[in-house]
């Protein structure tokens, strides 16, 4: 038997402080005179954890117990902040602007202080746990957990979530009939199904917030001086409470051949269940849009790895491949719709939102409309027509008719008019598969290691300008490949001296395949153990050279493929020239005494 206890408390504190120097000319009478301003900002926070463990074990027989309780207290005890400036240094430099030689003030705006205090704000998180093993003859094993939590983010009806697991495990290779079975050396089917929580939101965000406006709004006659006020910071949500996300997985761990062959298999199912969401919410409210339990999310899929490692005399290797697949879908939204919209103005000013939510559909995909081509001669624009031979207009391009070079847009209802009502999936940024290779090599003291990442069937919304503004602004390389006659593009619309559908609806013209495979490390070295044996007090010690980020093998003309960036929470796969990934070279000696 077995009894021990742990506790371990934990403070995080943080302080700082800007500054900021501005200097204000001004002509009179022919001289000028320099007044300078200095404005400086302190800041200060401290959170604590407080954690208590006690376990149990002891054996029975064959029969193995162990039993594990705990608390765990979370907590933002104060943060404050404050801000103060004066003008006037005698010096007319900042540095010296908070000694006792600064000059007589002029009005009583050359000095102000504000300052804010959040200790109310802190919140906190107060969780019990416990924990169940049991192991039977290292064959069959058993856990079972519970975890109750208690945010501050949501209101005291809401306040608490319950989260239970299991899991269980069979060695099937512990077992008398696999003992004759020489050509699988381990093997073990698992099982697991379990909860677990997210309070993820802003503080206190379920009740109602103040702002505070230093300018606000007007009164009197002539409406020319604000006054301060306050405003309301976000509509209330009460009933606000924990996500939860609840998944079943069913695995295999093999190996094969003396352990020299790997096989790992897992499939599940993971459901995320009252998804915390800003709900959208119209301008008219008034107020920040509250957060919500908007939906239910659905994740299934599976993952595989296969490896392979062997030595022959001085000369060892090993292979691991291993893939995902995943399928995601929304399975419920909280709103009549079923649709939530995401953020407009992304790819440019005045263009809609480029994602999506919707029941049946994956999180996130990308909304727009299809295109069938450039018209690259008067005869396909004439041949643009409905069932019934009437012209088909774009939006409200009523007196504007398509020309060469014009996007050919895709009439979805055969209504005669390209309108929202015409606009469909056109891609996701969700890859269908997921692929990793690690390989690596030793001969006889050099070495070679290298892992590759890679990603497919996934999709990327590109835009490096606002093309809905104006035309002289900076273009990429690829306004080369536009269209400027007939058949010079048949993906890029002509350019034109103002803003259209060409350029801004939303369409899959700027919908990029991102398929990528990418080196991200390449190591070589070699170990100087067969010179060094005669030096007693160094164990071992190598050189070696490292590449990170050396090659991505993708037919994608952006900065880079993988694309995480989302206005929304929930979106991604939005390239607007993010900074790519830096290649770094390394050069490293390893010794160990």
């Amino acid at each position: 038997m077995n009894l021990k206890y742990r506790s371990s408390f934990g403070i995080n504190g943080w302080f700082g402080h800007n500054r900021s120097y501005n200097q204000v000319y001004a002509l009179a009478n022919l001289s000028r005179r320099a007044k300078d301003r200095v404005t400086q900002s302190m800041y200060q926070g401290i959170s604590y954890t407080w954690t208590n463990t006690l376990t149990y074990d002891f054996k029975i027989n064959h029969h193995k117990i162990n039993l594990l309780a705990g608390t765990e207290m979370l907590k933002n005890e104060l943060s404050t902040s404050m801000e103060a400036s004066k003008s006037g240094s005698a010096f007319g430099l900042p540095e010296y602007a908070y000694l006792y030689n600064v000059q007589n003030v002029e009005t009583i705006g050359d000095i102000s202080a504000t300052g804010r205090d959040w200790a109310a704000q802190g919140g906190g998180l107060m969780s019990y746990m416990g924990r169940a093993s049991y192991n039977f003859k290292e064959k069959y094993m058993l856990d079972i957990t519970f975890r109750a939590d208690g945010s501050s983010n949501f209101a005291p009806d809401n306040r608490w979530g319950y989260f239970p697991s299991v899991s269980t495990g069979w060695i099937f290779t512990e077992e008398d009939f696999m003992q004759s079975a020489d050509w699988i050396t381990f093997g073990k089917l698992r099982a697991s199904w379990g909860q677990n929580g997210n309070q993820s939101i802003s503080n206190f965000i379920y009740t109602s917030n103040i702002n505070y406006l230093s300018r606000g709004y007007y009164f009197g006659a002539d409406k020319l001086v604000s006054s301060s006020t306050s405003i309301p910071s976000n509509i209330p949500n009460p009933d606000v409470k924990w996500e939860t996300s609840e998944q079943l997985n069913i695995g295999l761990d093999a190996n094969f051949l003396d352990s020299r062959l790997g096989l790992n298999l897992d499939w599940y199912k993971k459901t995320t269940k009252d998804w915390l969401v800003i709900a959208p919410i119209l301008g008219t409210f008034g107020a920040d849009a509250p957060y919500i339990n908007g939906g239910d999310v659905e994740n299934k899929g599976y993952e595989m790895m296969l490896s392979w490692n062997e030595r022959k005399t001085s000369f060892k290797y090993g292979i691991s491949l291993s893939g995902a697949h995943n399928k995601n879908k929304v399975t419920r939204l909280a709103n009549a719709e079923g649709i939530i919209h995401g953020e407009t103005d992304v790819l440019a000013q005045g263009t809609a939102y480029v994602s999506r939510v919707e029941v049946g559909q994956p999180i996130g995909y990308f909304y727009g409309y299809k295109t069938d081509g450039i018209f690259q001669n008067n005869a396909e624009v004439n041949a643009y027509v409905t069932a019934d031979g009437d012209p088909i207009r774009v939006g409200s391009e009523m007196d504007t008719p398509r020309r060469p070079g014009d996007v050919r847009f895709v009439d979805q209802n055969g209504d005669g008019v390209i309108n929202e009502t015409d606009k469909v999936k056109i891609g996701t940024p969700h890859p269908d598969f997921e692929l990793g290779i690690q390989l690596n090599a030793e001969f006889k003291g050099f070495y070679a290691n290298t892992t590759l990442a890679g990603k497919f069937g996934m999709q990327v919304m590109q835009s490096y300008r606002d093309f809905s503004g104006s035309p002289m602004q900076n273009f990429s390389t690829s306004v080369f490949n536009r269209w400027h006659g007939e058949g010079t593009s048949n993906t890029q619309p002509r350019l034109s001296a103002v803003a259209n559908a060409n350029s801004n609806y939303i369409s899959d013209i700027y919908l990029h395949d991102a398929d990528f495979l990418r080196v991200n490390n390449l190591t070589v070295g070699y170990k100087l153990d067969r010179i060094l044996n005669s030096v007693d007090w160094m164990q071992a010690a190598s050189v070696y050279v490292s590449v990170n980020n050396l090659y991505t093998f993708t037919k994608y003309d952006g900065m880079d493929p993988e694309v995480g960036y989302g206005p929304d929470s929930w979106s991604s796969g939005i390239d607007l020239g993010l900074y790519p990934l830096p290649r770094t070279v390394m050069l490293g000696v390893n010794v160990t005494f």
